[in-house]
């Protein structure tokens, strides 16, 4: 059984974004990106 998704997928800069938008504290981006690639934002 296959679901259609709603939300579509955000770019490791898009998720940045979102999160600084939720009130996260980002002092080193390429960092940031390093660890969403690394680890993922959805895990």
């Amino acid at each position: 059984m296959s679901r259609a998704y709603s939300k579509p997928t955000l770019t490791y800069t898009q998720q940045i974004a979102h999160l600084r938008a939720n009130g996260m504290i980002v002092a080193d981006e390429p960092a940031a990106e390093a660890w969403l690639r690394h680890v993922s934002y959805y895990r």
